[in-house]
């Protein structure tokens, strides 16, 4: 039996992400609040406030959080992961990760943490199928329009109520990903661009 680590970058975000949490609950208490959310304040001379603007995504206040962000990156991620390949994924997660911490610093003073917006990237990047046609056009799917709407008009509403819910990174998130969507390119190999192969674990 042959366990294969299909989807690296998705993966290794659900292990880590479920690590840090596991640390938190059971031995260091306060890590996630210290080292896994957004900052509200900036030292430019302070390594743990660069780090935290890209940590946050790690860190989930409970077990529920994870699960609930996860299930959703689990089903998704790894057919954008094998569709843009490993690189570019990594690339778009940073760079929605770096932007939305960023806006939320300056435009928003409160500690963010968790991958929903990851995870509403990764669905609409997910609803793209095929982007030009053979004149060159642009061609904008159909479930995209679809799922784009509703999701924005869901996260909309919400933003209305009280929750304790960033529901601004999660329209953050899913902008990122129509953004992706329109201009990132496939590349082709997916997977097969990280380290030369995706790797197996081997059960005997």
């Amino acid at each position: 039996m042959k366990l294969s680590y299909n989807s690296p970058i998705i993966l290794t975000l659900a292990l880590v992400s479920a690590v840090v949490l596991a640390f938190d609950s059971f031995l260091f208490t306060g890590l996630v609040a210290n080292f896994f959310t957004t900052p509200t304040a900036f030292t430019p001379y302070s390594p743990t406030d660069y780090f935290r603007f890209v940590s946050y995504v790690f860190g989930h206040a409970n077990w529920a959080h994870l699960s609930g962000n996860f299930l959703l990156i689990l089903l998704v991620g790894p057919s954008v992961e094998e569709r843009y390949g490993s690189r570019r994924l990594l690339f778009m997660i940073l760079a929605t990760t770096v932007a939305s911490a960023a806006a939320m610093f300056f435009f928003f003073h409160y500690h963010a943490l968790g991958a929903s917006g990851i995870a509403f990237m990764l669905i609409i990047l997910n609803s793209f199928t095929g982007k030009t046609s053979d004149a060159g056009k642009v061609l904008v799917p159909i479930t995209f329009l679809l799922v784009f709407s509703l999701y924005f008009g869901s996260e909309l509403m919400s933003s209305l109520q009280t929750d304790n819910t960033s529901h601004f990174g999660h329209l953050a998130g899913g902008a990122f990903g129509a953004l992706f969507g329109f201009f990132m390119r496939p590349e082709r190999g997916g997977l097969r661009h990280i380290g030369g192969s995706t790797r197996t674990l081997t059960n005997k």
